[in-house]
């Protein structure tokens, strides 16, 4: 089953919204520099949203805090701030780091994100420089999301990579691991994707906006799609 994640949450309504439908696996909070950088403030919001015990609620839906290249300290003040399910390390943070925040928080998983160029060269170094990449942290993280690096801009780039290029990777018959897509995806992309590879997940951010703000008829449109991909599959 093709699993979602709807990052660059940071408006209590959609948050809200998306809880009550339960139909997105993922949510997505960003604390990096991002225009879609959520405030404690809106957090303590969010979590007055909550059921007071969530863990014997319905909500089904993961949380997900993003952080990039940011302080342990951080990670920890944001952890405090609400009852985060997961952590996504966006940045170059290290196999070192990794293994700090999985001893740190033994049961909150872990996704690291892995950079593809939006214009490849030489698809074998692409692929070679990411099995290598999995290798060193697949001992410290749980789950691997391919995100478009377009110069030094990682994520939140509004362009997708060439899919066809990961197939390999997604296709290994010894993978153990999930791997999520990201970058450039909207409704109306999705299914082409699907056609192309067969990710675990994937990550939609600007896709479901409209003037920057996540907008609930593309975020419906968008449920609709993974009900009929998941029928197929």
């Amino acid at each position: 089953m093709l699993k979602v994640k709807i990052c660059g949450i940071n408006d209590k309504h959609i948050f809200e919204f998306l809880i009550q439908e339960q139909k997105i696996h993922y949510l997505g909070m960003i604390f990096a520099e991002s225009k879609r950088k959520v405030t404690m403030e809106l957090l303590s919001e969010f979590a007055q949203s909550l059921p007071i015990d969530k863990e014997n609620s319905n909500i089904n839906t993961k949380f997900v805090a993003v952080f990039m290249n940011q302080s342990l300290d951080e990670v920890e003040f944001a952890l405090n701030a609400f009852p985060f399910d997961m952590i996504q390390l966006h940045g170059e943070e290290t196999v070192g780091y990794c293994k700090k925040i999985k001893k740190m928080y033994p049961n909150i998983q872990t996704i690291k994100t892995l950079s593809i160029p939006h214009n490849i060269i030489d698809e074998s170094l692409i692929i070679q420089d990411l099995q290598r990449k999995i290798s060193y942290y697949r001992n410290c993280v749980d789950m691997f999301l391919l995100d478009t690096k377009i110069g030094n801009l990682v994520g939140g780039t509004g362009e997708v990579f060439p899919w066809d290029v990961v197939k390999p990777l997604i296709d290994n018959t010894y993978r153990d691991y999930p791997i999520g897509i990201a970058g450039g995806l909207h409704p109306d992309n999705v299914r082409n994707l699907m056609e192309t590879i067969a990710p675990d997940f994937i990550d939609v951010n600007s896709g479901l906006e409209v003037d920057g703000i996540k907008n609930k008829d593309k975020i419906l449109q968008l449920m609709n799609v993974l009900e009929g991909v998941n029928r197929v599959k």
